[in-house]
């Protein structure tokens, strides 16, 4: 601090702490427009698609698309299956999401379509979770044509300039005839993690990447209770992913992004279209008597090398995209920052806060921070030759918290009596 010798003003410079807030648990929708009856008299022609749209509660969205006779004229609408995913994200806890409306008929092949949509939702740094509830709204699409919209969505998601959000999928519509809700997601999850066939718009061969940051949620569920069905509404089934993301960002807000919604409560749904017995790396919806109907899974689309490998977990999937998300923002300011000793000190300094304040949400293992983490910044990683070329290096190491999947309690019965351990 200045000398304060005499009375009279100082102006003293401090560099400020970086601030990094951001938001976790906002959706992204992307869904085919539907273009509303037209006004009388005729209003102005319909804006052009895609059209980006920010949502911060149900009433802001449903007064957007309709009135009390309906459907407003003159606009772009979006579909039943979209209605109901997002009064689902804000019934189970979401507070704001993006819809992007994309023209269907915009090119002759429907990927070209999905592929738009998700690139104008891309451009939106807000969004860390994804939805195509409309994507297989169709009750004419075969098998194969789902899988192909679902492996288009998961190659643009990746590859469309973000590599930081989640992809909630749903799981293909329901069945027919006998084939049951396991049999057919179970026929379809080798496509969307492994299929070396898929073939990109330009007409590329492009192996699918074991998506680590995708999960897939089933059965589609019933909708109803207190709930407002679009206009029109007859759809006796909607998929999950619009209630799921609202699970998500209810947990991301009372416990942390690390918490995978399993075990999680749904709302705005009276059941789900069936019982249904697990399938590997596909995370089941059950009612459970007295307990309400819950996300019973936590697992993404990773093909896994070894039974330890953490990308399986939802939860550790987030931490890292959002440990990722944080970091690039808090650390953009110091581009062209002096590479010495103050500047390691101060990113020091704020990495050890973020992390401390993860492990303190149960984020991470250890008893300590640590045993959680560990920060590197100093001459040993930063060499002179480094510095010489403009480059600083940051090693950054976490052990991230895996969720209890299994626990076990055993009953003995003695002389003694019955004991529980």
């Amino acid at each position: 601090m200045a000398s304060l010798n005499r009375p009279g003003v100082v102006v003293e410079s401090f560099p400020p702490s970086v601030s990094a807030a951001f938001r976790t648990g906002v959706a992204g929708f992307v869904g085919p427009a539907v273009a509303g009856s037209s006004p009388v008299p005729p209003g102005p022609a319909l804006p052009s698609l895609p059209q980006t749209l920010l949502f911060t509660s149900w009433p802001h969205f449903a007064d957007t698309f309709r009135d009390s006779k309906g459907w407003l004229p003159g606009i772009w609408l979006p579909g039943e299956l979209l209605w109901a995913a997002v009064q689902g994200f804000f019934a189970n806890g979401g507070s704001r999401c993006w819809v992007v409306l994309y023209d269907k008929n915009a090119s002759a092949d429907p990927l070209a379509a999905v592929d738009i949509g998700v690139t104008a939702l891309a451009s939106i740094d807000d969004v860390d979770l994804m939805c195509a509830p409309s994507l297989l709204d169709s009750d004419s699409l075969t098998a194969q044509q789902q899988l192909r919209l679902q492996q288009q969505l998961i190659w643009s998601a990746e590859n469309r300039g973000r590599d930081d959000w989640f992809l909630i999928l749903d799981a293909p519509r329901p069945p027919a005839g006998t084939l049951t809700v396991e049999a057919q997601l179970a026929a379809q999850l080798p496509g969307l993690r492994d299929d070396p066939t898929f073939t990109t718009l330009g007409g590329a061969a492009y192996h699918m990447r074991r998506p680590n940051n995708a999960a897939v949620y089933y059965p589609w569920l019933v909708p109803g209770g207190d709930v407002e069905p679009a206009p029109g509404a007859v759809a006796t089934s909607i998929p999950a992913s619009g209630h799921v993301a609202g699970t998500f960002a209810r947990t991301d807000l009372q416990v942390g992004v690390h918490k995978a919604p399993a075990n999680e409560p749904i709302d705005g749904i009276v059941n789900v279209l069936a019982d249904v017995d697990d399938v590997a790396t596909a995370n089941p919806i059950r009612a459970y008597p007295g307990r309400g109907i819950r996300v019973w899974g936590a697992r993404t689309l990773a093909v896994v090398a070894s039974p330890g490998d953490l990308n399986a977990y939802v939860g550790v999937r987030r931490l890292m995209v959002t440990l990722d998300r944080w970091l690039v923002r808090a650390f953009e300011p110091m581009v062209f920052e002096a590479n010495e000793v103050r500047t390691w000190v101060r990113i020091h300094r704020e990495l050890n806060r973020r992390l401390t304040a993860m492990f303190e949400q149960g984020a991470f293992q250890g008893s300590t921070p640590d045993e959680a983490f560990y920060v590197k910044c100093d001459d040993e990683n930063n060499p002179v030759e480094a510095r010489a070329a403009g480059r600083l290096q940051v090693d950054i190491g976490v052990a991230p918290a895996v969720p209890k999947e299994f626990i076990t309690i055993r009953l003995v019965r003695s002389a003694e009596g019955i004991t529980v351990a």
